[in-house]
């Protein structure tokens, strides 16, 4: 009884179903457009995610840590003198990250020393230096 009556219901509503079906075009055919990375508009320095990118060294985030780092310098490090920015490098998170290296010279000497720092921007505006690496 129970097959007898799903077989009753497939040939009562089938026709209603097919015709509906049938009178439907096509979907057409969507193409995707896959670009390379060496057609893409954004430099390929750029194009690995999560990663430091060379910046100016004249942006304003640039000279906002290096101004931050001065300071923090001054206090730890007095005998430094002279401190230059090298080069950049920023990294977007939750805020941003800047790394610097830097020139520096200790008292009168004119021997150069290197320095790397990275800078820690939070998305609340508070600066830290997370790391500070001297080479003398």
């Amino acid at each position: 009884m129970k097959n007898s009556f799903i077989f009753i219901l497939l040939i009562f509503t089938t026709p209603l179903i097919l015709p509906g079906c049938a009178s439907q075009e096509a979907p057409e055919e969507k193409t995707s457009v896959v670009r390379k990375i060496e057609d893409s508009p954004v430099p390929k320095e750029r194009s690995k995610t999560g990663g430091y990118t060379e910046t100016s060294t004249d942006s304003e985030n640039v000279i906002e840590s290096f101004s931050f780092l001065k300071k923090e310098l001054t206090y730890s490090y007095p005998e430094f003198a002279d401190i230059k920015i090298q080069k950049a490098e920023i990294q977007i998170v939750a805020g941003w990250k800047m790394k610097l290296f830097c020139e520096y010279s200790i008292g009168d000497s004119k021997e150069l020393n290197v320095l790397e720092a990275i800078i820690y921007k939070d998305p609340d505006q508070n600066i830290t230096l997370e790391f500070l690496e001297i080479n003398k």
